[in-house]
């Protein structure tokens, strides 16, 4: 497992991470693979259930999309106004 460890612990929430499940870098779609895994502690974990941290790992694997393909527009903008202005 491929874990990025992204805040001090803290005495509530613990720490949270980026996981990536074994043997998913080399998948085609690493976005769909990655998820947000926390170690969450009273009374905070009756707020943030397994069920919860689910859907929070679908809204996150979205918004990383979303970016991927911001990125990816503007990529092309870039290289289409590079490819204007070397014909001018």
């Amino acid at each position: 497992m491929y874990s990025v460890y992204l805040t001090d612990n803290t005495e509530l929430i613990g720490n949270i991470e980026f996981v990536l499940p074994s043997g998913s870098m080399h998948s085609g779609d690493v976005i769909e693979n990655v998820q947000i895994v926390s170690k969450i502690k009273w009374p905070l974990l009756y707020l943030f259930s397994p069920h919860v941290m689910d859907n929070y790992n679908t809204i996150f694997r979205f918004l990383l999309r979303l970016k991927k393909a911001q990125v990816d527009i503007h990529s092309v903008w870039m290289d289409v106004n590079h490819y204007n202005n070397i014909r001018l």
